[in-house]
């Protein structure tokens, strides 16, 4: 598929654009509880086209008690907003999600072991470019994850990508 669209691909620099962040991620599900991460995200954007290829990773210390539990959390999406580059940038898509969770959680006193997951997510979000941000971008992202295991979770995600080119 991406042979047959190579020759419609822009070939400039300015019509792609490679980003890398961080951001602080919030999730709705872990343990039950409003759950802080830390994150990193890189993307790949086309947007003469308006795709984007975004991979993201997250990482929860949820409160487990004196057992000092860890969540883990990598999604690859593709996303789409409107052709062109306009001050603020709506997109929306889809991708798959992988988790992990390891380290407190026993199945008896003393047992510790490690879930793994997978899923599907959707999410919306917006990202401030033009002007004011041709280096720095601001984004704000909702996303709803439906996991085969683990239960469905929201994570609202909040940060700030670096243009590399």
């Amino acid at each position: 598929i991406l042979a047959l669209m190579a020759p419609g691909i822009p070939r400039s620099a300015s019509a792609q654009i490679l980003a890398v962040g961080g951001q602080v991620p919030v999730n709705r599900s872990v343990l039950e509880d409003h759950t802080w991460g830390i994150g990193a995200r890189g993307q790949l954007s086309l947007p003469l086209m308006g795709i984007t290829l975004l991979g993201t990773a997250d990482f929860y210390s949820p409160d487990c008690g004196d057992m000092g539990c860890e969540f883990q959390d990598a999604s690859l999406s593709l996303l789409w907003s409107l052709p062109g580059i306009f001050a603020a940038r709506p997109y929306f898509g889809a991708g798959v999600t992988i988790q992990k969770a390891g380290g407190g959680w026993s199945l008896e006193e003393g047992e510790d072991w490690g879930i793994n997951d997978r899923g599907i997510n959707f999410l919306a979000g917006i990202v401030l470019q033009g002007r004011s941000f041709r280096r720095f971008q601001p984004f704000l992202e909702g996303k709803y994850q439906a996991m085969q295991n683990f239960e469905n979770q929201t994570v609202v995600s909040g940060g700030i990508l670096l243009r590399v080119f």
